[in-house]
């Protein structure tokens, strides 16, 4: 029988707030990556910074490995990072887990329904939804046992590329459909 847990998420990660950019500037630095936005195809898109910012950043607010970051202005938008050295903004919470917390299964468990429930309770607002890093600290999720997470999250990380790969083959013939018609039809 499986043993599952139910921790908050404040106590198997430390959960930050980005960084303001416009405290950062130093025009004696070079230009760093700051992330821009992410989606809930975890399609990550970033910029380098139009303002040179510090060097002396806090560390907490750039990006390392399996960090997960969420939109607060747009909280179905949760992605985990594999680049590190990106510069987090304000407008995303970063879930940095503890040892004995697998990464694959916990965003895993982050983008499913039971989470999307307990997150339409943490929104705020009417016209703009958004999400205080504050409630998510307090947000409670059902643990399995170490080894049941890394062997669940490597299954379900496998699973998610199969689908980015077969969505992307789908795209790739309808493509190939329109430039056929086309050609056909005498077009470009």
């Amino acid at each position: 029988m499986i043993k599952i847990q139910i921790k908050k998420l404040s106590e198997i990660s430390e959960i930050y707030t980005g960084v303001r950019l416009n405290r950062l500037k130093d025009h004696n630095t070079s230009l760093k990556k700051v992330i821009k936005k992410i989606s809930s195809e975890d399609i990550l898109e970033y910029d380098y910074s139009i303002e040179s910012v510090s060097n002396s950043i806090n560390d907490k607010f750039i990006s390392r490995k399996n960090d997960i970051i969420i939109s607060l202005l747009d909280p179905g938008a949760i992605c985990k990072l594999e680049s590190e050295g990106l510069i987090i903004p304000m407008q995303f919470a970063i879930i940095r887990l503890h040892e004995n917390y697998d990464a694959d299964f916990i965003i895993n468990l982050l983008k499913s329904d039971l989470f999307e429930r307990e997150l339409v309770k943490l929104t705020e607002g009417t016209g703009i939804r958004i999400i205080k890093s504050s409630y998510l600290k307090e947000l409670k999720l059902p643990i399995p046992d170490f080894e049941k997470q890394q062997k669940t999250g490597e299954l379900l990380s496998l699973i998610e590329k199969k689908i980015v790969l077969n969505t992307k083959i789908i795209e790739l013939e309808k493509q190939a459909k329109k430039a056929i018609l086309n050609k056909t039809l005498g077009g470009n």
